[in-house]
């Protein structure tokens, strides 16, 4: 359905002329504090959006690119969930495009308006950025630092929200979620450029959780509801992946199947055999990609602590040995979980039979106090708050070219690495 010129872009006409966008931002601000929208799992012709809009009637999604406003679809909810979220699914979308979108209903009681831009097949170069842990419905300035700018998509590795659930009740989680996506600062930039999202222990129940969490299944049912993730490639957690160009990024859920504390440390666990046998198999296709990037919501160096992989030695050594033996030579990781930024540029990330490590981006903590965990690393921790990481990726055909850059609240830069695979 087109809608005419007037309708969709009352209110509009300056983020289409880009004076009210910021960069990649949307700028108009809900009519009420409850409402919000957000997009993710995009690919180079589809994306989703998940909106809470408890307007007076149904809600409609409207949606355009950016060059041509005039030709909007109106899409109705492909569902709603038991919570009200409306999940909008968006297919048939041009590749390398720029979308506007607008959450209204009939009466225009409300609205919502966010942006994103699909994905470019074959070599493409883009920037992300990625961080973890800040208090719930936090505004700090850090959020609109990284919208400005100007990521393709902001890579969330964890405590989403701070409020430890204990509690198996959906309903629960689902305020958490309010109470995060309706924050005026976060608001704009989940709808100002795509998220993609792994939780870790506050965010998926108390702190240091694993699979024993007594909102597990809550957990996971909020997840479904309310996150506009890509498909999920298990049943007990929510790992998945997705593909820019040529770079692959795995994200793994380490909290939904990690033993606890009680198991030796020869056996545990922390993906479960099923999640385990799918980051083997992803990692058995990284020659197909000029780089892999393994989102991994805690850090990989440490020194036995239950809280990190250092506490779960043999199932890293065995991840380790997989590399090895398979030639993996292209592979990122980015972590959270510490609230500090530190880089290793694989020096010291040589834990298994002496082989060839390889880079480790730490970034955090978006709004918490520093801490100070794992190492050491080529580039030591800072620890602090109104941190994040930045990734830019140069991909001309050739050598993938990596600047790995953290940077505080001001986008100072605190830290800074270049590779190339």
């Amino acid at each position: 359905m087109r809608i005419p010129r007037r309708s969709f872009l009352k209110g509009t006409a300056s983020l289409a002329a880009g004076a009210a966008l910021d960069g990649c931002a949307a700028a108009s601000r809900p009519a009420r504090v409850t409402p919000w929208v957000w997009c993710g799992a995009v690919t180079e012709r589809t994306a989703l959006v998940k909106a809470r809009a408890p307007f007076s009637e149904r809600p409609y999604l409207w949606v355009a690119p950016l060059r041509d406003a005039m030709g909007a679809r109106e899409l109705a909810p492909a569902a709603v969930g038991p919570h009200g979220v409306a999940t909008f699914a968006l297919e048939g979308l041009e590749p390398g495009t720029d979308y506007l979108y607008a959450l209204r209903d009939r009466a225009r009681a409300g609205e919502l308006l966010g942006r994103f831009k699909t994905f470019t097949p074959g070599p493409t170069s883009f920037r992300f950025s990625t961080a973890s842990c800040a208090r719930t419905g936090s505004s700090h300035a850090v959020f609109d630092t990284i919208r400005k700018r100007k990521p393709a998509f902001f890579l969330h590795l964890g405590d989403f929200h701070y409020e430890n659930i204990d509690a198996n009740d959906p309903a629960v989680f689902a305020r958490a979620f309010d109470l995060v996506l309706s924050s005026p600062s976060q608001s704009e930039l989940y709808r100002s450029c795509p998220i993609a999202y792994t939780w870790d222990d506050h965010d998926y129940g108390p702190n240091n959780s694993d699979r024993g969490a007594p909102g597990r299944l809550a957990a996971l049912a909020a997840y479904r509801e309310h996150v506009p993730h890509y498909p999920l490639a298990g049943t007990r957690t929510i790992h998945q992946a997705f593909t820019v160009g040529r770079v692959r990024f795995i994200l793994t859920d380490l909290r939904a199947d990690r033993d606890g504390p009680g198991v030796p440390f020869e056996t545990r666990t922390m993906l479960g055999p099923e999640q385990k046998a799918w980051l083997l198999a992803e990692l058995a296709e990284a020659g197909r990609y000029g780089l892999v990037v393994w989102a991994s919501s805690v850090g990989w160096i440490g020194d036995g602590g239950d809280d990190d992989w250092g506490g779960f030695p043999a199932e890293r050594a065995e991840i380790g040995r997989f590399l090895m033996e398979h030639g993996v030579k292209n592979l990122l990781m980015v972590s959270g979980d510490a609230h500090m930024l530190a880089i290793d540029d694989g020096s010291h990330n040589t834990m298994v039979d002496g082989g060839p490590g390889f880079p480790l981006f730490h970034a955090a903590a978006l709004d918490q106090k520093g801490s100070d965990k794992g190492g050491p690393f080529s580039h030591p921790q800072v620890p602090g708050g109104g941190q994040y990481g930045e990734v830019d990726i140069v991909d001309e055909g050739g050598r993938v070219q990596v600047t790995l850059t953290g940077r505080d609240h001001e986008a100072r830069a605190i830290m800074q690495h270049r590779f190339a695979v």
